[in-house]
């Protein structure tokens, strides 16, 4: 996935440490020099003493203490999110930028998430259980995309990225 939205000229930004976002920020890099595009790769690491130093694969890196000003840091960089099955951290950074979009602190964005078998029963019950109760909105469901393969996150970022670049070139194109 990272190799083509470096294709594309997309950044790809992970949190910078081992496995999945070293893949990821490899891909990036290989995307990049393969089709010669500008795309950069970013890794935001964080202070664990179990996490080793950042990947090799970083074009820039940022290290933070706190994981609340690295959360705060994804969003500030991010036009699209993507999680992978994980553990307490991966939850954490989708509800925290999931709930920031909802409160509209954030800009919308879209949130993709990998691998249906894991999220499915998760989204079963979200929509049970807190909009069931009336704790949520239907709408706030619609930055959601839950997917089964690279090809389809990549088709969701990309759409999302065109128009996002077609807003801000309007922005810079208008006389002021």
């Amino acid at each position: 996935l990272a190799r083509y939205l470096s294709w594309e000229g997309i950044d790809v930004l992970t949190g910078g440490g081992p496995g999945l976002m070293e893949a990821a920020n490899m891909g990036a890099r290989l995307g990049s020099e393969e089709k010669k595009t500008k795309s950069l790769s970013y890794g935001l690491s964080i202070q664990l003493d179990f996490e080793p130093e950042p990947n090799k694969h970083l074009d820039i890196k940022r290290h933070h203490h706190k994981f609340s000003s690295r959360l705060d840091d994804f969003i500030r960089l991010s036009n699209s999110v993507v999680c992978t099955p994980g553990g307490i951290g991966t939850i954490l950074e989708f509800f925290f930028v999931w709930q920031l979009i909802q409160v509209k602190h954030a800009t919308p964005r879209p949130i993709v998430l990998l691998e249906r078998a894991f999220w499915e029963s998760f989204f079963e019950w979200m929509k049970k259980e807190p909009l069931g109760r009336g704790l949520m909105g239907e709408k706030d469901f619609s930055v959601i995309h839950i997917v089964d393969t690279p090809a389809e996150a990549f088709e969701i970022i990309s759409q999302h990225h065109q128009e996002f670049r077609s807003r801000t070139s309007k922005i810079v194109e208008e006389p002021t």
